[in-house]
This record gives C-alpha cells, sequence and structure tokens, in this order.
C-alpha cells in the first residue's frame, strides 16, 4: 500500500509528517507504527510539489493508518487525483483548481510561488502555452512582485516566442506588454517588444512604443537603434536623420549614434556622407575593445566604396575587418567575391573562400565561387567537384546549373572577370 501526498510548502509538509506519521514531536526520525518506508520528493509522475511517499505496512496498524490517512486528507492532495492539466480548460476551471492545490496564504505564499512557477514552466515546456498564460496571470495577481525578482519574468519572454511559432502573434503580444507591467521602469522589455514588432512587420506600433519608451530612458542607445530601424524600415529615413542627428547635438562623441547615422545615409545611398560618419565612429572608439562595433564600421565603410567603384579602398577596410574577426565568413566571402570580380586576382580570391569552407564545409554558395575560380584557374577536375558539390547543396539555385553547363561546353575558356559583383548590401 502506497500514497503520494502532495503538499504545497516545505511546512506543509513537516505538518502532515508530524500529524500523521511521526512518533515522538521532539524527535523527527521516529514514525509511527505501520509504516515500512517514507520518502520526500520533489516531484512525482513529472508533477512539482513537496511530495512524501508512504509505504504502508500489510499490517493491521500500517492498514488502520492507510484507511486514517485516506478519510482525513483532502483527495485532492493524493496520488493521481492531484490537479496537474494536461489537456486545455478555461481560466476561471484552471485558476479554481490551482487555488484549490495551493492554497496561497501569506504564510505560504513565496514557496508555493516558487513551485507554481515550476508547474507553470513545465507546461510550457510540454506545449500547453495557455495553460502557463493563465499560470502567469494568476501569479501575477496574486503576488504581483514575485516575477520581478531573481529575473523570473524571463518566462513571459519564453512564452511570447513560444506563441509566436504557433502563430498566435495576439498572444504573444500580450505576454511582451506583462513584461512592461511587471518591469514598467526598465528599457529591456520595450526593448523585446519593440523587436518583435520590428520583426513582424509592425513597424509604426514600434515606432509609438519605443518613442514613449525613449522620453523615459533617452540615452539609451539600444531604444534609438530600435527606433532607427523602424522609421528606415518604412521609408522615413528623414525623421531617423533628425533624430541621430538631435541625440549628437547633446553627445558629440558619441560614435555608437554616428554609426548608426552612416547606417541611414547608405540605406539612402548618401555613401560619401556615409563614410564620414562611418570614419568619425572609428576615430571615437577604442577598436581593440569594441571589436565588433569595429568590424561593423569598416564593413560600412568598404560597403560605401564598392557602391562607388573604389575596390582598392573596399579592399583596404575589408582586410581590417579580418584582421579584428578572422572568421567573419560574410568578409571573407565579400573578399572572394571582390578579388575574383573586380581585381582580377583569382589566386587571392582562391584563398579566402578556402577559408571559408574550413570553416563551413557545407556551404553550397562557398562551392559554388570555388568550383568558378578553379575554372579560371583551368583546374577543371577541381572545379568539377565543388560545383557538383554545390548542387547537391542548392539544388535549386539556377547560377550552379549554369556554370556546371559552361564548364561542360566552355571549359577551356576563362571564366568570372568582369561579373558584377554582389555588394555587401544585397547578399
Amino acid at each position: 500500500m502506497v500514497l503520494h501526498i502532495f503538499s504545497a510548502s516545505k511546512n506543509e509538509r513537516k505538518v502532515l509528517i508530524q500529524q500523521y506519521f511521526q512518533e515522538d514531536q521532539e524527535n523527527p526520525q521516529t514514525t509511527v507504527q505501520g509504516i515500512k518506508s517514507m520518502k520526500s520528493q520533489k516531484s512525482f509522475q513529472h508533477i512539482p510539489g513537496y511530495w512524501l511517499t508512504v509505504h504502508f505496512n500489510r499490517n493491521q496498524k500500517g492498514i488502520h493508518l492507510y484507511h486514517r490517512v485516506m478519510n482525513q486528507l483532502p483527495p485532492h492532495r493524493m496520488n493521481n487525483q492531484v490537479f496537474y492539466p494536461v489537456r486545455e480548460l478555461a481560466g476561471a476551471q484552471l485558476e479554481t483548481k490551482w487555488m484549490e492545490k495551493y492554497s496561497f496564504s501569506e504564510e505560504n505564499l513565496e514557496e508555493a510561488s516558487r513551485l507554481f512557477l515550476d508547474e507553470i514552466k513545465g507546461h510550457l515546456k510540454e506545449g500547453r502555452a495557455n495553460t502557463s498564460y493563465h499560470g502567469i496571470l494568476l501569479l501575477l495577481r496574486l503576488n504581483p512582485f514575485f516575477l520581478k525578482k531573481y529575473r523570473r519574468y524571463f518566462i513571459l519572454e519564453d512564452l511570447a516566442y513560444h506563441f509566436e511559432a504557433i502563430g498566435n502573434i495576439h498572444k504573444a503580444i500580450k505576454c511582451f506588454q506583462l513584461q512592461i507591467r511587471i518591469r514598467p521602469d526598465s528599457p529591456e522589455p520595450y526593448l523585446n517588444i519593440s523587436s518583435f514588432y520590428i520583426i513582424n512587420g509592425m513597424e509604426e506600433r514600434a515606432i509609438v512604443l519605443l518613442k514613449k519608451a525613449f522620453s523615459k530612458h533617452p540615452s539609451n542607445p539600444y531604444l534609438m537603434s530600435n527606433l532607427v530601424i523602424a522609421l528606415s524600415n518604412i521609408g522615413n529615413f528623414d525623421e531617423a536623420i533628425m533624430l541621430l542627428k538631435k541625440a549628437l547635438e547633446k553627445d558629440l562623441q558619441n560614435g555608437v549614434y554616428w554609426k548608426m547615422l552612416g547606417d541611414v545615409f547608405y540605406e539612402i545611398e548618401e555613401n560619401e556622407t556615409a563614410v564620414r560618419c562611418f570614419k568619425k565612429a572609428i576615430r571615437l572608439i577604442n577598436e581593440e575593445l569594441y571589436k565588433e562595433l569595429a568590424s561593423d564600421l569598416h564593413s560600412g565603410i568598404a560597403a560605401c566604396y564598392y557602391e562607388e567603384g573604389l575596390y582598392k579602398k573596399a579592399l583596404k577596410h575589408y582586410l581590417k575587418v579580418i584582421d579584428l574577426n578572422p572568421d567573419d565568413s560574410y568578409t571573407l566571402i565579400s573578399l572572394a567575391q571582390l578579388y575574383f570580380y573586380k581585381l582580377n586576382q583569382s589566386k587571392e580570391a582562391l584563398k579566402y573562400t578556402k577559408k571559408i569552407l574550413d570553416t563551413m564545409p557545407e556551404n553550397g554558395y562557398a562551392h559554388y565561387h570555388i568550383g568558378l575560380i578553379y575554372m579560371d584557374l583551368q583546374l577543371m577536375e577541381k572545379a568539377r567537384w565543388h560545383l557538383y558539390k554545390a548542387r547537391r547543396l542548392m539544388p535549386y539555385y539556377n547560377p550552379v546549373h549554369e556554370a556546371i553547363q559552361m564548364l561542360k561546353k566552355d571549359g577551356h575558356r576563362r571564366i568570372g572577370h568582369g561579373k558584377n559583383h554582389r555588394s555587401r548590401v544585397d547578399q
């Protein structure tokens, strides 16, 4: 005979043990007659709790104690009757059952809340997003500050992205909005929801929210970045430029803002102005300390020079990116294409394409490009091997098929030089 008994807190389990299973109240090690074994557990059948598993002897005392516990304890605390919804229920039903299960009170509020959060996480992990959502709403009502502590509010982010993945954008937005409710004075929830809006093509909503957030946190560069991106996405470049210039009037030495301004000018094809902004930013930052930002700046300058046909200047800055980040695959392919298509240096192009394949051997585009380079170098067997590999990896990429046909028909002719190199913005 076995009973699995649920408690919502350690103290509730302690009281249970004292009431039914402890012979001497002064000595916790003593147990009443009729018990074969007793064990505390953190979960039972994947249900979190302060569980107590009790094995009773099959004698008169054991049977009597078993029935006493069964008759006196509420059924919802025992065995399979402990509430743990595995199918969707209405919010009101869930709330009634959870309130009964956890018996939230001033004495057990923190401990029961922690346990309830574990259950909510379990439902989310098992794909019951709506159940998790209703649980969070109840938890927020009963213990408003609980999710604010120890970064527990991250569960709302996980839940939002789960709703997004199943196509429930409305619920995803509600989760992000709950983050703002929990942390109204932090910029982080505004960043999360604005990024979500931008990714899902809701830039107008992002702009309204970000302007409100930026009024509270005027020096936050991440809010500014999202606002500039949202404005640029809807073609409102003038306002983006105006906002950045206004911010720079207050903080002229802010390299990040100069970088953002350069990005906007690049988008509207004012490349000379963009280069000036990028170079200003480079002068203001420590390139060794902020390598990622410095790489982005040099990459931006290179893209501008390329658009203007200044290929040697573009090359200089692409090489600077590689100095800062040797494994930047985006820049490696840009270098390979620049050397091959514009500078007529196939051996240099080969060197950088090989570096891509060293780190990404299944990159179909790299196999395609190295195949073209080998054709140009008259190494036809190697060209054939890489182009066929590219075709296996990218069966619907027409340029691969065209290159293979060229290899079959005109393999003796040098190819590639003079073709249009794709700029970074098109890749």
